[in-house]
C-alpha cells in the first residue's frame, strides 16, 4: 500500500489579490510560511521517505519547509509545475470564464488541457519508490492529479478549489487509488 500526500502551496499575495500565478515565481507571505510550518508539524506522524515538489518558488520554498521539519530534503520534479497559462500570468481569477472552453483550446495562448494533463500523466506512470510521500504543488497540478487517478472529467474537480496548505491524502491499494482525505486545511 502506497500513501501519497498532495499539499498546495502556502499562501501568496497574489492568492489573495485573487490572480492566476501559473508558472510565474511567486514568493509566499508570511501567513504561507505559517501554514507550511502548521503542514509540517500535522505530518509529523506519517513515516514519509520522500517529499517532491514542483521547482516554482512558493512549491519549492513549501516543500523545503515540510521536508526539513520532517528531516529530509525536497526533491523539485519540472512536470509537477502550474499550468502554462501564457497571457493569463496575473489576469483575475474568473478570466477564465469567458471562455467556456479554456481547458481544450488554451485561449491564453499557454498549455492547452490536455499537454498539461500528459505532463502530469509522465509523472505518475514514473511512480515512486516510496511507501509514504508529499508531494507539495499548485491547485491545478492536485486537480490534474485527481482527475488523472480517478479517470474523472478535469471540471469536477477543478469545481472544488484547493486551498492554500490544505492536504488531500490518497492510498494505492491493490492497484486501485482511494481518497482518504480531500483538501483538508490545517490550523
Amino acid at each position: 500500500m502506497k500513501t501519497l500526500f498532495l499539499i498546495r502551496h502556502g499562501q501568496t499575495d497574489w492568492n489573495i489579490e485573487r490572480r492566476y500565478q501559473g508558472q510565474l515565481d511567486i514568493e509566499l507571505n508570511e501567513n504561507g510560511r505559517l501554514q507550511m510550518a502548521q503542514t509540517a508539524i500535522q505530518l509529523l506522524g506519517e513515516d514519509v521517505a520522500l517529499v517532491v515538489t514542483s521547482p516554482l518558488l512558493r512549491a519549492k520554498v513549501s516543500a523545503d519547509i515540510i521536508a526539513d521539519r520532517l528531516g529530509l530534503t525536497a526533491v523539485s520534479d519540472p512536470r509537477l509545475m502550474e499550468m502554462d497559462l501564457g497571457k493569463w500570468h496575473g489576469a483575475p481569477y474568473g478570466t477564465r470564464k469567458k471562455y467556456p472552453d479554456w481547458f481544450e483550446s488554451a485561449p491564453h495562448g499557454g498549455e492547452t488541457g490536455p499537454q498539461f494533463l500528459a505532463r502530469i500523466q509522465d509523472w505518475l506512470d514514473e511512480g515512486f519508490e516510496a511507501e509514504t510521500a508529499i508531494v507539495v504543488v499548485h491547485g491545478l497540478v492536485i486537480q490534474a492529479i485527481l482527475t488523472l487517478v480517478f479517470n474523472d472529467p478535469f471540471e469536477h474537480w477543478h469545481s472544488q478549489p484547493i486551498k492554500n496548505g490544505a492536504i488531500t491524502k490518497l492510498k494505492l491499494t491493490n492497484g486501485v487509488w482511494h481518497l482518504v482525505v480531500f483538501n483538508e486545511e490545517i490550523g
